[in-house]
């Protein structure tokens, strides 16, 4: 069984590409307002495509001059119009009633205006489509139409270089952001600050995820470059849980990283006067010293945790 060969042709007053049947254009820029049969069609329905002839480029060029030396005559004439036909509604009747306004009118001056912009508006359109179309004329070669097989695999072509832009956009998010978090991690590390990495241990899962969905929460950690500052607080080597799970393995360590800081900042409960089992609990906590790999303890932190191992 032989296969017929569907091409697509262009039409220069719509400036889009239509099924072609015996070199002729489809039927195209109709309604089907739903009493059986379509309303209204383009100029170019049923017409030569513009690959084989040029003809209906000028035709429609020819229309678009009538209608722009139509215009500008409308927009002198209303220059120098001392009437006005006004055209409403009559809501009661549900008919259009038409009555004249002169200069002298209180509505001359806004229906004046807005007539005026209306013709300079579509008199600019007309311009625009005038110079569209009279390219098309200058530049017209004969050309093969294009088959739909072609078309479709242009379509093709055209869809997965989009989707290569994106994917390459959402990667150069997720390195930004992981870049972000390098220079927090590098400070936090500085300045010794436990709490801010538990933080970015814990943030990165998620902000990162919220970019590209398809990461895992240990590709997360990976993208930041930053192993050896996990491992030095023994969080690498835990087996990641869910994100919804009640209870996780690294919870424990990410508390005492947090817990670091309040001895830090002084809240130690030595002077509390309470030596009973929350205060205890309490001393346990915070009593994780900054790693040596990382450089070790600073004078600030080892006096605190000094007075913790004495008490």
């Amino acid at each position: 069984m032989s296969t017929t060969t569907r091409h697509i042709g262009f039409c220069p007053c719509c400036a889009k590409d239509f099924k072609v049947r015996s070199n002729e254009l489809v039927h195209h820029g109709y309604k089907r307002p739903g009493h059986g049969f379509i309303v209204g069609d383009c100029m170019g329905a049923l017409r030569t495509p513009h690959e084989l002839s040029p003809e209906l480029a000028k035709d429609y060029r020819r229309l678009i001059c009538n209608a722009l030396k139509a215009t500008l005559k409308a927009v002198v004439n209303h220059s120098v119009a001392t009437e006005l036909t006004v055209s409403k509604r009559n809501y009661r009747t549900r008919e259009d009633e038409s009555y004249t306004i002169t200069p002298e009118h209180h509505e001359w001056n806004w229906t004046f205006t807005s007539r005026e912009r209306n013709l300079q508006r579509k008199a600019k359109d007309l311009l625009v489509e005038l110079d569209r179309i009279t390219e098309l004329v200058d530049t017209w070669e004969l050309k093969a139409l294009t088959t739909v097989e072609e078309e479709q695999a242009a379509k093709r072509d055209a869809t997965a270089v989009r989707e290569a832009k994106k994917v390459q956009a959402k990667h150069d998010k997720v390195l930004a952001q992981a870049a972000k978090y390098q220079k927090r991690i590098d400070s936090a590390l500085k300045t010794k600050n436990s709490n801010t990495l538990a933080e970015i241990w814990e943030s990165c899962q998620f902000k990162l995820l919220e970019i590209d969905h398809s990461l895992t929460k240990a590709e997360c950690l990976t993208l930041l470059e930053r192993d050896n500052v996990w491992a030095a607080f023994g969080l690498t080597g835990l087996t990641l849980s869910p994100w919804r799970a009640e209870s996780k393995p690294e919870d424990a360590v990410l508390r005492l990283m947090k817990c670091r800081m309040d001895r830090i900042k002084g809240y130690t409960y030595l002077n509390s006067g309470r030596d009973d089992e929350w205060t205890q609990k309490r001393l346990a906590e915070l009593s994780l010293e900054w790693p040596q790999e990382l450089g070790g303890e600073n004078k600030k932190g080892a006096k605190t945790l000094a007075e913790i191992r004495e008490h």
